[in-house]
């Protein structure tokens, strides 16, 4: 087989044939420039190619990111035109759900594709609703339009007909959208959140009890709700820990349930997370972080690190114990090991 150049990848990814087409991604795969010279001619295979569009290029697009921005225009034709085909079940969805992920990965810059994702999130392709659903949260505050749409995708109706639609990964990407809209939309979004905080599917329950952690002041009527989480049993404690903390940066009320929960339980990992999040507000765990250290489970064990590396100066007490990890056989802890010595030493 002759070897293709990326220039000539460019025009071969429009190629009638799926062997040349394959090959033509592969070499734009590995040269982010040439793809994206190739946008204007996959933006025009979209708008030609009827509703079958070879996925090959589309994947290209994917990788792309923001940079794909210019290929919107031609997704939204698309969808404005052969979505409704995909909902009568007259279209293989997969064209549809690769368009989808590259409105995902476009983010902002896609929002002009806001009132036919408003659309898809009604789809009768699970994936279809639930990518529509990410889409819109990755094009972040522009698709404040959407909002009843997505409080109506996170409803659970406990009804297995109704929620073959809903489903927990429709609802759980309608709640990380809403946390993402902006604090214009709170006053519709928190009561939304906080009825969705007790789904009974805990993907949706937890993506919930973060998402109102985004609203600032507007999440006033949320913060009685996420103190009861995180005073419970509940398995959303820590993620009620997170939202509190991002709401008022006060760790006087959250700090010993962390501690509490790094000494013992199935919550260790999430609440060392936390903390790492928290930066030097966690100085008052540093002694539990540095007993965590003994650990031989590399996930708390990084995360531990990782928190102890946030906390910055105070933690200079954890510097001996730090500079053992650097020996560990381990190469994750030996780099979080780094990273949380040099931000100790920093100043």
């Amino acid at each position: 087989v002759v070897p293709m150049s990326a220039e000539e990848a460019i025009d071969a990814i429009a190629s009638d044939d799926m062997a040349t087409r394959w090959r033509a991604a592969q070499v734009l795969f590995a040269s982010p420039e040439y793809s994206r010279k190739a946008v204007p001619i996959i933006s025009d295979m979209i708008r030609d190619r009827g509703p079958e569009v070879p996925l090959e290029p589309l994947a290209v697009l994917g990788i792309l990111g923001p940079a794909a921005k210019d290929v919107v225009p031609a997704i939204v034709a698309h969808l404005e035109r052969y979505s409704p085909q995909v909902d009568a079940e007259q279209l293989a969805p997969k064209v549809q759900q690769y368009m989808l992920h590259i409105l995902v990965a476009i983010g902002p810059a896609a929002e002009d594709a806001v009132p036919v994702l408003i659309r898809v999130c009604d789809s009768k392709d699970q994936h279809s609703r639930y990518l529509a659903c990410r889409a819109l949260g990755s094009i972040g505050a522009a698709a404040k339009p959407a909002v009843g749409e997505l409080i109506r995708r996170m409803d659970y109706h406990g009804d297995v007909a109704e929620d073959r639609i809903n489903t927990a990964s429709v609802r759980r990407n309608a709640a990380i959208a809403l946390g993402k809209l902006g604090g214009e939309v709170a006053p519709e979004a928190v009561p939304a959140l906080i009825k969705a905080m007790d789904d009974p599917m805990s993907q949706v329950s937890d993506e919930a009890t973060l998402a109102l952690g985004n609203f600032g002041e507007a999440a006033g009527p949320a913060v009685p709700h996420l103190y009861k989480r995180l005073e419970s049993h509940s398995p959303q404690r820590t993620k009620a820990a997170l939202s509190l903390w991002r709401l008022n940066e006060d760790a006087a009320d959250i700090m010993p349930h962390l501690i509490e929960h790094l000494e013992s339980g199935p919550l260790r990992y999430e609440a060392s997370e936390v903390m790492a999040m928290m930066g030097p507000a966690a100085a008052p765990a540093i002694p539990d972080l540095i007993k965590t250290l003994d650990e031989t489970d590399e996930t708390i064990l990084v995360t531990s690190i990782n928190a102890l590396g946030s906390i910055g100066p105070a933690a200079t007490i954890a510097l001996p114990a730090l500079k053992k990890m650097l020996e560990s056989d381990e190469q994750s802890i030996r780099r979080a090991a780094e990273d949380a010595i040099e931000k100790i030493q920093r100043h």
